[in-house]
């Protein structure tokens, strides 16, 4: 099965509508995830150390 990547301004959840964004990812995940599909999301894979630049390149292939 094909990954799904999500990524967003997951950093944005100081404000009601970042609040509500985050919300809606984090419901979006689960549906995926409940339905089996291979989920790659941003802030879970991006942990200390990992390079973004890398991950945009995974996106891009």
């Amino acid at each position: 099965m094909n990954q799904i990547y999500i990524s967003y301004a997951w950093k944005d959840n100081k404000s009601e509508l970042g609040s509500q964004r985050e919300e809606l990812v984090d419901k979006i995940c689960a549906a995926l995830i409940s339905e089996r599909y291979n989920l790659i999301r941003d802030r879970n894979y991006l942990t200390l150390g990992k390079s973004i630049h890398n991950f945009m390149q995974e996106i891009g292939q």
